[in-house]
């Protein structure tokens, strides 16, 4: 699981009452390729939808969909104290470091989420300091705590330097470099080294080692979205959020996704399988955590060093904050409509320590839809998120 109250990993048994072909847990405290006839290997020919098309009425995709739709926002609208400690721990540090930026590094950092794609479109670089701040002070709304999420994730991936370059629009890359170099002078533990056993450990093409292949962004165009498979507004309507108060639409590049992938997956997919929350975690970590830290992989180097372990984050304590940065980093993709559950799952897993790349997921160009594709991710991040909403 992924909450602070069960101890580790089983192999078998469902997640919920759904089958997970054996389920790792998620919470703090708890415990093919070429097509043939057999003679000679034909080339594969693979045709791409919209993933959208499984939340037709009654799925269960649609099912799947809205109920991570309801706990991921709903986290953000009213969250425990414990997950709002968390955000403000790392939003003091992180509103000090901007603050003392030159005016064209604060505009380097802010490129994203200021940007087309990003949750504060339009807003300035005065409106994105007075976010941090109000999420340091404790007196935010939801749309500034997902923003604050957001914003990490924008300062992992900049670090990670994969070359995607989406939704930062026409970043001057000298000043992209200079707040690079800034970051890592401030935040030792985001070291070169230490980003790049991030990146070895949880990043996309790690996590989904056939993305390139099963996934195309067929056009430019931007699309709004609001939320899951556009399920937002629906999960805020249950949830009692005035459209006033809502997490805000936000406009992206559609992905398509293989058919056969569609519909053999009843999870819902979105953009495919994401390194995104190892980006976020790492940059959280290192700021709420200092120097002696070494973020994101933390849980997992511990596991490696005893053979083992017995519950998730190998310690409740250590659990109970890292869980609440899990929750938001994860949450944070599903609530806007990014990534889905399963998308998800296995750098979520590997930062509480476990490694279902090795325990679960059987070939290597194999990825978690595979294990963990038929209900089993929504319900371990669904029972997450719900354990840090008050």
């Amino acid at each position: 699981m992924l909450t602070p109250s069960i101890t580790n990993i089983t192999n078998n048994g469902p997640v919920n009452g759904v089958p997970n072909n054996g389920h790792q847990n998620l919470a703090p405290g708890q415990g093919n390729g070429a097509i043939g006839n057999g003679t000679e290997p034909q080339e594969e020919i693979i045709h791409f939808v919209l993933p959208t098309i499984a939340s037709t009425h009654g799925s269960e995709t649609r099912t799947l969909a809205t109920e991570a739709s309801i706990s991921a926002r709903g986290l953000f609208y009213n969250p425990t104290d414990s997950f709002k400690g968390e955000l403000s721990s790392a939003a003091e540090k992180l509103l000090e470091f901007y603050q003392a930026l030159p005016p064209e590094q604060q505009t380097a950092m802010g490129a994203r989420i200021l940007g087309a794609q990003g949750l504060m479109n339009n807003q300035t670089t005065t409106d994105l300091g007075n976010m941090i701040e109000r999420v340091a002070e404790g007196n935010c709304t939801a749309t500034d705590r997902i923003s604050l999420v957001a914003l990490m994730g924008d300062i992992g991936a900049l670090l990670a330097d994969t070359g995607a370059t989406t939704g930062v629009g026409d970043r001057n890359a000298d000043d992209a470099g200079q707040l690079r170099e800034a970051i890592r002078g401030q935040f030792p533990s985001l070291s070169e080294e230490n980003v790049e056993r991030m990146k070895e450990l949880g990043d996309s093409g790690v996590v989904g080692p056939n993305k390139s292949n099963e996934r195309v962004r067929g056009s430019t165009d931007l699309v709004a979205r609001q939320g899951l498979h556009g399920l937002g507004a629906l999960a805020d309507r249950v949830l009692g959020v005035n459209e006033a108060d809502a997490i805000p639409v936000v406009e992206w590049q559609e992905a398509s996704i293989s058919e056969t992938k569609v519909n053999n997956t009843a999870e819902p997919l979105s953009g495919h399988m994401s390194g995104s929350p190892s980006e976020v975690l790492m940059v959280w970590d290192a700021l709420v955590d200092g120097d002696n830290t070494q973020p994101y992989t933390q849980a997992h180097d511990q596991t490696v060093q005893q053979g083992g372990q017995e519950r998730a984050f190998h310690d409740v304590d250590i659990g109970e904050a890292k869980g609440a940065r899990l929750a938001g980093a994860t949450a944070m993709l599903v609530a806007i409509g990014f990534h889905s559950p399963v998308e998800n799952i296995e750098s979520a897993l590997k930062y509480t320590g476990q490694n279902p790349r090795t325990d679960l997921i059987e070939g290597p160009q194999d990825d978690a839809a595979s294990s963990l594709g038929q209900g089993a991710a929504t319900a371990l991040f669904t029972e997450l998120y719900d354990y840090y909403r008050a």
